[in-house]
């Protein structure tokens, strides 16, 4: 008897952890701070959840937190720069409790019911939907008059800091489902949440959420295809088609995202050559001016960082993720992140063929999303590094 209740305990502790998950990636802006990403508070919570000192979690700080803190004590120690310890204590604790999410994902992705999350995820969205049709012209769930996307000034956005972020996350959960429409016709079911996805996506007019879904898509789609390498089955055809024929129709038609599309591969959009040229120019110009080790952990967002940039011929920082880490940790930011990402590609690499198509799209997407745009401590990130990092002995084939 007391076994049962012992199990019905875990089991409602489990469920309020899911609620409070679903609850922390619908509302994670909400108070309006990057740093108090409610998704930070969750992390923290897993932390102090795993006090009683969980082997996984051990080995997941070893792996991932160590060489993270190695990576600073070389630069404080090697590189000459001048460091803030608040600036550098904040964003240690961030990735930290990234690479909390990182772990859990890791450990209970197949093991919860990722699906009925979705779902639930989805469940509010659609909820803030309806709501944010019917007060389209209040700057609740929209940014109007949009400085940065002159083909959209009015962008879905939700409750997010920018509309690109929440592109960000419903291109994930598109992957997701998708890996189960392609692995199992019988899965139609998920149509309804991946229309929706869809719909707030086109609504955000985030090429950074159309074009990495697409690209993740893509990568998710071939290596499905090519799994049994003796037979394409005729629905994968199907769907490749049908992604033809939507493709051409977008880029065929006038609209705000073929418009901007076109806009971006003739050099000519604002926004992207914020992202990339300006950050790829601030980049090249720091390796040669601080030897490769970079402006130092939080010094761009300071007043001689600042100051830097404004020397070099920028007045304001970038908004790229890859870039903007390695300008500020030079060489040993990019040896970090390649460590990183061998390490999912490793994890890609073991899988079983059933799984591998969504890891690697996943880990495609988390990629080439991190290319002209994001935030390194971004902890949608961090969890797409645990889905491909995934332990799959709970999976059932």
């Amino acid at each position: 008897m007391t076994i049962k209740n012992s199990g019905k305990f875990i089991i409602q502790k489990e469920k309020l952890i899911i609620y409070l998950f679903v609850l922390s990636v619908v509302f994670a802006d909400i108070l309006g701070n990057g740093n108090l990403n409610l998704l930070y508070f969750f992390g923290l919570f897993l932390i102090f959840k795993n006090l009683k000192i969980q082997v996984s979690f051990l080995k997941d700080m070893v792996i991932f937190f160590v060489p993270f803190c190695l990576m600073i004590l070389g630069e404080i120690f090697l590189s000459g720069n001048t460091f803030s310890p608040v600036k550098v204590l904040v964003y240690s604790l961030k990735i930290l409790v990234c690479i909390s999410l990182l772990s859990y994902t890791k450990k209970r992705f197949w093991v919860v019911d990722h699906l009925t999350i979705i779902k639930n995820i989805c469940g509010l969205f659609e909820i803030m939907l309806v709501i944010s049709l019917l007060t389209i012209n209040k700057p609740i769930f929209w940014r109007l008059n949009d400085v940065i996307n002159r083909f959209s000034k009015t962008r879905l956005k939700f409750l997010y800091s920018e509309p690109s972020v929440l592109g960000i996350l419903c291109g994930l959960l598109v992957i997701i489902l998708l890996y189960y429409i392609f692995d199992n016709k019988k899965n139609y079911m998920l149509l309804k949440e991946i229309v929706l996805l869809a719909v707030i996506i086109l609504l955000t007019f985030s090429m950074s959420g159309i074009v990495y879904t697409a690209i993740g898509i893509i990568v998710l789609f071939l290596f499905q295809v090519f799994k049994n390498k003796e037979v394409i089955p005729r629905r994968m055809l199907t769907y490749f088609l049908l992604g033809i024929c939507l493709l051409i129709i977008i880029l065929s038609t006038n609209n705000p995202i073929s418009n901007r599309f076109f806009s971006m591969f003739l050099g000519t959009d604002g926004s992207y050559n914020f992202r990339w040229s300006a950050a790829v120019n601030v980049f090249r110009k720091t390796m040669e001016i601080t030897r490769y080790w970079g402006m130092g952990l939080g010094n761009m967002n300071t007043p001689s960082g600042l100051s830097f940039l404004l020397n070099i011929g920028i007045d304001y920082k970038f908004a790229n993720s890859f870039l903007y880490f390695f300008t500020e940790n030079g060489i040993l930011g990019i040896i970090y992140t390649i460590y990183l990402f061998l390490i999912c590609t490793y994890n890609c690499i073991k899988s079983s063929k059933n799984i591998r198509p969504l890891k690697v799209g996943v880990l495609a997407f988390a990629f080439v999303s991190q290319i002209a745009g994001g935030y390194y401590t971004d902890p949608i990130l961090w969890i797409m590094y645990g889905i491909v990092c995934s332990n799959e002995k709970t999976v059932i084939n």
